[in-house]
């Protein structure tokens, strides 16, 4: 089966500020992304995610997949983003089957 590169960013940050990177991402041009509510873990800063009472502190993951010139950019901004909020982004490389979706 054939594949092709791409990157994916994650981005793992509070729901409340999902709305803003979301909207940067279309901006950006890309052409889709996934959304995965409720996610937790600990890192240095502590526990995020994982039994808050309110909605605005729990954690979200997006996952974009793009070429890895537009991922680079979406590092970039999204880290800028981030700079004054709790949150991480990272980018690694993964093969796709359907390149035309990416």
């Amino acid at each position: 089966m054939e594949t092709h590169r791409r990157k994916r960013v994650e981005i793992v940050v509070e729901r409340a500020r999902a709305p803003t990177i979301l909207g940067r991402i279309r901006e950006l041009g890309a052409t889709g992304y996934t959304l995965i509510p409720d996610v937790s873990g600990q890192g240095h800063r502590g526990m995020m995610g994982g039994g808050e009472v309110f909605d605005t502190y729990r954690t979200v993951m997006i996952l974009v997949i793009a070429h890895e010139d537009l991922a680079r950019t979406l590092l970039a901004e999204i880290h800028a983003l981030l700079e004054n909020y709790t949150g991480i982004v990272y980018l690694s490389d993964v093969e796709v089957v359907r390149a035309d979706h990416f």
